[in-house]
């Protein structure tokens, strides 16, 4: 079935389409973007289990710039909908679960040079001893990168479910996500998967 399915404007950047839309007169050209996966009529229903505990917007030096909503609301790399103002655009840069707090920062400060890997699974029981290099995927939407993999020696403090691997970005990535996945790829293959434990 997958070979027959065409996408017509894979090949055009959201601006274009948009055009191509104003110069249609179509309704969706002047339709307001979608910024929620969760209407808000669904919120409540969503998150009756445990509500939202409002916290505190802080800058990379401990700043408070505003009040969030709650931190379920909000991901790695968001601008939009964080109703803080500032000279410059602002980021979600990270998110402190036990401080119920969320780092706001510039574009800039958003890319991370490593992440920490943790819950691998490695096929037929694969499971490296040594650093390997090989592509990482670390959202779906975004390319593999090229990347350097090898097991992390936990410190102090540190807690894993498994056994964690320090992956180190040949080139710095945007908007590394903790609690996401992470792919490998050698030759063209998946040979592991894991969840994003840490940015670097």
């Amino acid at each position: 079935v997958l070979e027959k399915v065409r996408f017509p404007l894979s090949s055009f950047t959201k601006q274009q389409v948009f055009a191509m839309a104003r110069e249609r007169n179509l309704a969706a050209a002047s339709r307001e973007e979608s910024q929620d996966f969760i209407p808000d009529e669904f919120r409540d229903q969503l998150f009756s289990d445990k509500p939202s505990i409002p916290g505190d917007f802080i800058d990379l030096d401990g700043h408070v710039l505003g009040k969030h909503r709650g931190i379920e609301h909000y991901t790695i790399g968001q601008r939009r909908g964080l109703g803080v103002s500032a000279a410059y655009p602002l980021y979600v840069a990270s998110i402190d679960v036990e401080h119920n707090t969320i780092v706001l920062a510039k574009d800039s400060d958003l890319f991370s040079q490593a992440l920490i890997a943790d819950d691998i699974v490695w096929p037929a029981d694969f499971d490296p001893q040594t650093a390997f290099d090989a592509l990482v995927k670390i959202r779906l939407a975004s390319p593999p990168v090229q990347a350097h993999v090898e097991p992390y020696v936990a410190k102090e403090g540190e807690v894993f479910n498994g056994k964690p691997y320090l992956v180190t970005f040949a080139e710095a990535q945007r908007a590394v996500a903790p609690g996401q996945s992470v792919v490998f790829y050698r030759d063209g293959v998946t040979v592991a998967g894991g969840i994003i434990s840490k940015q670097m």
